[in-house]
């Protein structure tokens, strides 16, 4: 899986994007095409746009981008 991959699962979903990244919950709730909601662990974030949810470095310091090959997606 690559970053693009992850930004269009989130761009067709109605629903919330559940994944895991070094063993830590995670995911992205697109609440609207301009209000996003992201979280790992105890931390949260909201964002704007798509671009600023693959950007924000809220995963141990690390964007969607810079992390998408090391994710396992939640398919439930």
């Amino acid at each position: 899986m690559n970053s693009q991959d992850i930004r269009n699962r989130i761009a067709e979903m109605s629903s919330h994007v559940l994944f895991t990244y070094q063993g830590v919950n995670g995911g992205v709730d697109p609440i609207s095409s301009d209000y996003f909601e992201i979280w790992y662990g105890d931390t949260s974030d909201v964002a704007t746009s798509l671009d600023a949810v693959m950007q924000l470095p809220i995963f141990s310091g690390s964007s969607l981008n810079a992390i998408a090959a090391d994710i396992i997606l939640d398919d439930k």
